[in-house]
């Protein structure tokens, strides 16, 4: 049963930062930086919560599982480059 106290319940969902159709790269990168910021600032947060909490091992399991699956996304993503290329012949 989750303790209603837990902090981590309390954290909100992400949102996503659309960098694209705005004018210039220039903004793109500014507005891409400032979401990428918020990001490590939270998980700062996140961490030194887990870590007062005595959890932090909990967290890098987790850490270590979102590793695990973008890892496996990329390389799902490089073999479907891969075989696109293959099936046009190459470059």
């Amino acid at each position: 049963m989750a303790d209603e106290n837990d902090p981590s319940l309390n954290w909100e969902e992400a949102r996503l930062i659309p960098v694209s159709g705005i004018r210039n790269a220039e903004e793109q990168e500014r507005r891409a930086t400032s979401a990428l910021l918020a990001v490590l600032k939270s998980l700062e947060l996140l961490a030194d919560e887990q870590e007062r909490n005595g959890q932090r091992e909990n967290l890098r399991k987790l850490c270590e599982e979102h590793q695990r699956r973008w890892d496996a996304f990329f390389k799902e993503q490089d073999a479907a480059v891969a075989k696109y290329i293959a099936e046009r012949g190459g470059a």
